[in-house]
């Protein structure tokens, strides 16, 4: 395959991912106006937004708002929320915040949601194949504010502005895994997927083995979504084939390794909290045994 291709099929593919970006929330915390990433993600009738465990306070409400929307006002965003959980124990670190769909749609209007079918329990990934990870890196965050008349009352406004970016990854084998993280962490093939991730330098796109721009650092992207984009050689693509198999949520910055949880943790968990989601999760696992493609080596 010559450059010139290559750059034309890089090119397609990154097109598609905007459609991943609209599925990205951003998620950020009052007190410390840190931000992270989320999925907005539709089980049921039940709206929520997956994320990190991390990100997931253990009294969100009226300390995390969620915007959508770059270049809108904090108060703009949600800030309330009807139920949350998180597991954050080390090796798995995912959690979600459920909206009310009513609330939910007078705050965001349009809202593009990730439904159960679109998630894949990939287990570590597929190595070769193309992903991306879909967040808001927190170099490209801001957050300023101003005085201006609020219900009539003069009162401190916050814009926030931001970025959404794909990075398109490879992840990585088992057989290439460190065997030990930053922090003295033992990497789990039960929990983990690990992604190449040279912050500031440029990275081979798998399979086409392009160049990426320099990367961003990925802090702030915690929360965000590991896509596998559903390649395969020889066969016809588009974007539905595209299925959520991960949330990133740290990188360890001597190895260049971006970790994440794989997504079958977070149905694990929606499944524990919402009885009433039980078929709907039980139909996806059985497409899930059907499919067998999940990976371990």
């Amino acid at each position: 395959m010559d450059d010139t291709t290559k750059q034309t099929i890089v090119g397609e593919v990154e097109t598609a991912c905007r459609p991943l970006r609209e599925f990205c929330a951003v998620v950020v915390d009052i007190e410390s106006g840190e931000p992270g990433s989320g999925v907005w993600l539709k089980i049921g009738q039940k709206i929520f937004i997956a994320t990190a465990g991390h990100i997931v306070r253990s009294n969100p409400n009226g300390k995390v708002w969620v915007l959508k929307k770059s270049g809108a006002y904090m108060e703009d965003g949600f800030p309330s929320y009807v139920n949350w959980n998180k597991i954050d124990d080390g090796s798995v670190d995912i959690g979600y915040l459920e909206l009310n769909p009513a609330v939910a749609n007078q705050y965001f209007s349009g809202l593009n949601f990730v439904s159960i079918s679109q998630l894949h329990d990939a287990g570590i990934g597929r190595s070769r194949k193309l992903h991306g990870i879909v967040g808001a890196p927190r170099q490209d965050v801001q957050t300023w504010e101003r005085t201006e008349l609020v219900r009539g009352n003069p009162g401190n406004v916050r814009t926030v502005q931001f970025s959404v970016i794909t990075y398109l990854c490879d992840v990585l084998p088992m057989n290439e895994w460190p065997q030990v993280l930053s922090g003295s962490y033992h990497p789990d093939g039960q929990s983990d997927m690990l992604i190449e991730y040279p912050s500031g330098k440029r990275q081979s796109i798998p399979p086409f083995d392009m160049e990426s721009p320099p990367l961003t650092p990925p802090h702030g992207m915690s929360g965000g979504g590991i896509w596998d984009f559903g390649i395969e050689t020889g066969e016809l693509w588009n974007p539905e084939l595209c299925r959520l198999v991960g949330i990133q949520h740290s990188f360890s910055p001597q190895q260049e390794i971006a970790r994440g949880t794989q997504i079958s943790h977070l149905v694990s968990l929606i499944e524990s909290d919402y009885p009433d989601l039980r078929n709907e999760i039980n139909a996806w696992k059985s497409l899930q045994l059907a499919d067998g493609t999940n990976s371990t080596s």
